[in-house]
């Protein structure tokens, strides 16, 4: 820290009073669904005031100038309410300790600032009351609603410290002895904070008992708006917590990654675990804890556009390839400062984003926006939204376990679609979508329209139970529940119904076509239905795709439809490519829908594959059976085969199967050359069989030749 010389020289004029300004602010109420309010503060003193009716503030003012000036008051005010009807349809008036200082009438849900300059004789010495008024006279009656964001108050004070500390400056520009009286220790220190990030201390000060307290003295160049903080021992303030920092290097243009796993330090051990298994399976694999990023891109602070910046620079700037792949491992919170003291903690946040209906939304899309100034997501992203350890370990556990003991016969092919009750669109949706399911398939539906009686929603909790690839709602919701049926008066599922599943190694894929399913970032003890159906150990769903904001049956049908053709037209089976391209090919579509590219989360592993029954084809096309070939000829030996098969392995056999010769390994095409054997005798149980890899050397799939074939030696 830089040091300032404040030694007396005895020449400087000493100043009885500066410019100050008391701040009040109280951020209690939230309103998350304020129309156009991309950049606006969304926090207020209190719940809004509807008028008629009046609410007092209090504030206090100590040591205040007697000089004869002027102070100005300012209050910040949010309409609530817009009646089209009437204009103006507010009428607020101000009052300063009970006397009447603006009286203003506007109109909206706009920003009103009341502005008035009042003598300093106005403010009293100790608590001032600034009351706001609604006399509820403009016609627009009880629906004139007005909030209350601060209230500003600039003045004179005096060199007089509060608590044994001030904040203060000088009344022009100029040399100044300044002497700061009130302090009740001789410890005192005092610095330079014009620049906060960058402060000085003054050094070479003098404290002189005056008697029960003591008086700081030292000499400044002070500016417009030099600021001095003074404060005694007792005010200085001690860190939570100091933790030896382990350096990171994630800007480090060497790194390369396929696999990018976020976590915070909690769940480290958990997402390392994860990141063993994909290593093993051939992806490189980084995984970064949360608290490096904000330490490298963000000089240590929480901050969400830190994670966006990282993920920006590594798209860009690693080793070639690109990462393609994110997960984040942690919940996350929209009072990021703990307005409401809930002490929910933000684990790995989510980016607020203004939306038209919901106003303040998280998005994860935001993050993998990395390329171009456009909305499309340039990574494929999930999240696994968990507090605690153990929810951290059975998700993983979950992963993995899905992943080597895929859907199995005969619950593999089978489909949920649940359909809310109140319009026909959402059943209508859900036809299309099991129109596009292969015809080995089964669609279980459970379209509450049609329950004259029985229980919907047992039935779901049935089906779901016996095993379902896939369970898909199209209705309305909220939080923590699906629609409503008989009558809006039972809840077509919610998160007891969830949490009563007994559907242990038959993990469903869960797509919801509503609103606010996906809304992770409530306060606890809120969990959103995708949560809770994501959390449940050992049962419940893999994995999640739903929506943090609202929307319509329209946007949803050409989002789903397009999840639905990844899934099953287009055999894109991993979870974030799927859900990924749905939202690029929707958005390609009509940009009319593109919050929906924005709020629709996976809660997941974008890794994982759905478990869809992989439709392996491979066929002997010639020899097949019948043909006549010459001992020691060329012969074309052909197959057929399905894409996911790239490297083949063929043999022959010249006793109908009992013994197998190698002809080649690792070829690729669908055609091989082959030399076919010099026999002294002719051969007519002759065979061809061909075997199938994938990329990873695994073997898919094989075929034999249908029929014995023969190698003619006199040929």
């Amino acid at each position: 820290m830089n040091a300032v010389d404040g030694t007396l020289s005895g020449n400087a004029a000493i100043p009885e009073y500066f410019p100050a300004t008391l701040h009040a602010e109280v951020d209690s109420e939230y309103w998350q669904t304020m129309p156009n309010g991309g950049s606006e503060d969304h926090w207020f003193w209190d719940y809004q005031l509807t008028a008629p009716s009046s609410k007092n503030y209090f504030l206090s003012l100590n040591h205040i100038s007697t000089e004869n000036a002027t102070a100005e008051v300012r209050v910040r005010l949010k309409g609530r309410t817009s009646v089209q009807s009437v204009n103006p349809d507010h009428h607020t008036k101000i009052y300063l300790n009970d006397v009447v200082i603006d009286d203003k009438t506007w109109d909206g849900q706009q920003i009103y600032d009341h502005k008035v300059t009042v003598l300093q004789s106005a403010l009293l010495e100790g608590t001032n009351t600034v009351r706001l008024e609604l006399p509820g006279d403009t016609g627009a009656k009880e629906v004139d609603q007005v909030f209350m964001n601060w209230i500003e108050i600039d003045y004179l004070n005096t060199y007089v410290a509060e608590q044994d500390k001030l904040l203060f400056g000088a009344p022009p520009n100029g040399t100044f002895q300044f002497e700061v009286t009130g302090f009740g220790k001789n410890t005192v220190m005092v610095f330079d904070v014009t620049d906060p990030v960058s402060p000085s201390r003054i050094t070479n000060t003098d404290v002189l008992k005056s008697g029960n307290t003591y008086t700081l003295r030292f000499e400044g160049d002070a500016q417009k708006g030099t600021q001095y903080l003074a404060l005694a021992s007792s005010q200085f303030k001690s860190p939570s917590s100091i933790e030896r920092d382990q350096p990171s290097s994630w800007k480090s243009t060497s790194n390369k990654a396929d696999y990018l796993i976020i976590t915070h330090e909690d769940f480290y051990s958990s997402a390392q675990k994860l990141a063993n298994y994909r290593s093993g399976a051939g992806w490189k694999v980084a995984v970064i804890k949360v608290g490096d990023i904000y330490d490298e891109f963000n000089y240590g602070i929480f901050n969400p556009q830190a994670i966006r910046d990282f993920l920006t620079y590594a798209y860009n700037h690693w080793a070639a390839p690109a990462p393609s792949y994110v997960l984040l491992v942690g919940d996350a919170c929209q009072d990021f400062r703990n307005l409401k003291k809930t002490d929910t903690l933000n684990y790995v946040p989510s980016q607020n984003i203004e939306t038209d209906i919901l106003g303040e939304t998280p998005s994860d899309n935001w993050f993998v926006q990395v390329s171009g100034d456009d909305i499309l997501p340039d990574m494929y992203i999930g999240r696994l939204s968990v507090q605690t350890k153990p929810d951290a370990a059975n998700i993983v556990d979950k992963i993995i376990s899905y992943e080597k003991n895929p859907p199995a016969e005969p619950w593999n092919k089978n489909a949920l679609f649940v359909a809310d009750d109140d319009d026909t669109s959402f059943e209508e949706m859900l036809e299309q979508l099991a129109s596009y399911l292969p015809v080995s398939y089964k669609a279980n539906k459970v379209y509450v329209r049609t329950y004259s009686s029985g229980n919907p929603t047992q039935d779901i909790i049935n089906y779901i139970n016996k095993g379902s690839l896939l369970t898909n709602y199209s209705g309305h919701g909220a939080v923590n529940r699906w629609g409503l049926w008989a009558n809006n008066k039972k809840e077509i599922f919610n998160i007891s119904n969830i949490t009563s599943l007994s559907n242990t190694n038959k993990l469903t894929m869960v797509t919801t076509a509503n609103c606010l399913n996906g809304f992770f970032t409530g306060t606890n003890p809120q969990k959103s239905v995708a949560e809770q159906f994501h959390l449940l150990k050992g049962k419940g769903a893999i994995a999640v795709w739903a929506p943090t904001a609202l929307s319509y049956t329209s946007g949803h049908r050409l989002l789903f439809n397009e999840l639905y053709k990844n899934l099953f037209q287009y055999n894109q089976h991993g979870l974030g490519a799927a859900t990924t391209n749905a939202k690029i090919s929707a958005y390609a579509k009509s940009k009319a829908w593109s919050e929906l590219v924005e709020t629709f989360v996976l809660f997941g592993d974008p890794l994982t594959r759905l478990g869809i029954p992989e439709e392996v084809s491979l066929s002997v096309d010639t020899p097949n059976g019948g043909e006549i070939i010459p001992a020691g000829s060329t012969y074309t030996i052909q197959w057929t085969a399905s894409q996911d098969m790239v490297k083949f392995t063929l043999k022959y056999s010249l006793n109908k199967g009992k013994m197998w010769k190698n002809i080649a390994k690792d070829v690729t095409g669908a055609s091989y050359e082959w030399q076919t054997p010099g026999t002294k005798k002719s051969k007519n149980q002759c065979l061809v069989r061909v075997m199938g890899y994938d990329n990873s050397g695994k073997k898919k799939a094989k075929d034999v030749s249908d029929a014995v074939f023969t190698i003619d030696a006199a040929l």
